[in-house]
């Protein structure tokens, strides 16, 4: 999978980045400062935005944004909505993956009134529902307290370990792109200035990523 990008939003450039790698089966963590580029590459992957360049292999790619969305039905069948398979199968589907979610509780509340943190774990769930080989991030947790957050993680990394997808996200936490990712792509002023193991994140030399290990 590839992609090379360029995005000039009045005359700026947000995004210009070139012949940009991924392999199935592995995890990779956008990180850098708030305005760095990362939704927005992320959204030139899913195709949600015009851009100049081209992408090659992320067909079927799911993406969720950062802030989650709610329809005024049940928790259960916001979940369900994004099944592929018949409206019983994606409901049993549902359950399982709220219920791992620890937000099985939830399934019959009508998920407008959930929390922030309840809704992003909907969200995910929705994504997570049918199989994808390309999986789009877009600050999973970060409405999530520091409990919900590890349970996420869990349930994403077992989703990708089980289903070989390739998982791309933007995050803020350098921790939690070290627990969750194989690699990272550092972002500054729309382009990717590192790129590397997130094992080496603590020695790594640059203001940005120093601050936030911090």
């Amino acid at each position: 999978m590839k992609i090379t990008a360029k995005v000039i939003y009045n005359g700026s450039t947000v995004l210009d980045v070139k012949d940009v790698c991924f392999e199935l089966g592995k995890k990779y963590a956008l990180i850098g400062p708030n305005g760095s580029g990362k939704s927005t590459f992320l959204k030139c992957i899913a195709g949600l935005i015009r851009f100049d360049g081209e992408t090659e292999g992320f067909d079927g790619a799911v993406y969720m944004p950062q802030n989650s969305f709610a329809f005024s039905m049940s928790t259960l069948s916001n979940v369900a909505l994004a099944g592929k398979n018949k409206a019983s199968i994606n409901k049993e589907k549902a359950k399982r993956l709220l219920k791992k979610l620890e937000i099985g509780h939830l399934a019959k509340k009508n998920a407008v009134s959930l929390s922030g943190g309840e809704k992003q774990r909907m969200a995910l769930a929705r994504v997570l529902l049918d199989n994808h080989l390309v999986i789009l991030l877009d600050e999973p947790t970060a409405s999530c307290d520091a409990k919900s957050s590890l349970i996420c993680e869990r349930v994403i990394d077992e989703y990708v370990n089980e289903s070989k997808a390739a998982l791309i996200f933007a995050t803020h936490s350098i921790k939690q792109a070290k627990r969750l990712a194989d690699e990272f792509l550092l972002f500054e002023e729309g382009k990717i200035t590192l790129r590397g193991k997130t094992g080496e994140l603590d020695s790594l030399k640059n203001g940005f990523v120093e601050c936030m290990i911090k």
